[in-house]
């Protein structure tokens, strides 16, 4: 069904949707190159990201998934899909695609856990303590406190946040015929309540229906920024297609000072509309 689905309405193929294009093709290519290209395998799992979402996707269990096997199983495809994909997303835990294995790891965990206990050996304390102390010490330092991704600030909604959500309110019209382009950072059900959603530098670059460009684009620079150094310094196989992307936003960056009008503007976030005076850009 989704071999279906993801063509007829996206224009891609089921594996090109995915981070795993790189593989092949098709479903007989892909699985001719993890047969007989093993190092690209081994090359592609080989990575820092990749082991802290394995040490965490498990370790949060004691590793007692583990213990079994064939309730294991059903997670075995997004798990792979994490290993081989090329796409950060796939396995950062920062985005909700790894949640998708999450549910059968938890089976496995229980049936895990069932066997360690009838098994009469006194070493569920012992696994229990290391681990506990494991996620306390290291991946507690790691992720709450090292890596700004996970940090609790995040969390924390500030002036600045409550400025730009204002200030979307107030510049953006609700009338949801007004198209907006704006990058996936910002998450506000006021901008996303339209018919035409836009993920810059989409609608600015190209149209998005016939000759039509959007009528507003909302942007933040330093979410922008901010992720654009955290991309380049993960060392990311696919730097050229990393580039490209934020050429492509550099260009739309370049169209927006020709075509559009500034009507906010603060610490680095921005509102802009299509200019009646300079035409389509």
């Amino acid at each position: 069904m989704v071999d279906k689905l993801i063509p007829y309405f996206g224009g891609k193929t089921a594996l090109e949707a995915t981070g795993v294009s790189w593989l092949g093709t098709g479903m007989m290519s892909l699985m001719k190159n993890i047969v007989l290209n093993p190092q690209a395998i081994v090359a592609a799992m080989a990575n820092y990201w990749k082991a802290i979402y394995i040490m965490i996707l498990f370790g949060s269990f004691l590793f007692l998934p583990l213990l079994a096997p064939l309730e294991l199983l059903p997670a075995f495809p997004g798990i792979s899909l994490a290993l081989l994909s090329d796409l950060w997303r796939h396995y950062a835990l920062v985005y909700h695609y790894p949640s998708t294995v999450v549910p059968f790891i938890f089976i496995a965990f229980i049936e895990g856990y069932r066997r360690v206990k009838d098994s009469k050996r006194n070493i569920l304390r012992g696994i229990s303590a290391v681990f506990i102390l494991f996620n306390l010490f290291y991946l507690g330092f790691f992720l709450f406190y090292k890596n700004d991704s996970y940090h609790f600030s995040r969390y924390v909604i500030t002036d600045r946040d409550r400025k730009i959500q204002a200030a979307i309110e107030t510049n953006v019209p609700q009338d949801t015929s007004a198209s907006v382009s704006t990058s996936n950072l910002i998450n506000c059900s006021h901008l996303a309540n339209r018919k035409d959603y836009l993920e810059f530098p989409k609608g600015v670059l190209s149209p998005y229906e016939e000759s039509r460009y959007a009528d507003f684009v909302v942007l933040d620079m330093k979410r922008i920024d901010e992720l654009e150094n955290m991309v380049f310094s993960r060392g990311d196989k696919l730097t050229g297609k990393i580039n490209k992307k934020y050429q492509q936003i550099e260009e739309g960056i370049e169209k927006i000072i020709l075509h559009y009008d500034t009507v906010f503007e603060y610490d680095g976030f921005y509102i802009f509309r299509k200019s009646m005076n300079h035409g389509n850009p």
